[in-house]
């Protein structure tokens, strides 16, 4: 049977409130090196995925054959997905 290596990162965020918290029109920069704005505050979870992504393929890209992202998100239906 051919050697199978699987390496799990767990990227988690938490809706919390406080002096630290995340608000909009913050700049945020991302672990690769670039910065984004936030102009909702619900994204903080999506940068910590992508921040993950960018670290799996820079320290496990020799061998990488797949990356697979999956999260959980919950919106206000009032707000809909941006």
């Amino acid at each position: 049977t051919p050697h199978t290596r699987n390496v799990r990162i767990l990227c988690l965020a938490e809706n919390a409130i406080g002096l630290n918290a995340v608000r909009n029109d913050d700049i945020m920069a991302l672990y690769s090196g670039l910065t984004v704005e936030i102009n909702k505050t619900d994204a903080e979870g999506r940068v910590m995925l992508g921040d993950g992504v960018a670290h799996a393929t820079k320290h496990y890209l020799e061998g990488l054959d797949l990356v697979v992202d999956m999260n959980s998100y919950w919106e206000d239906t009032r707000g809909g997905i941006s």
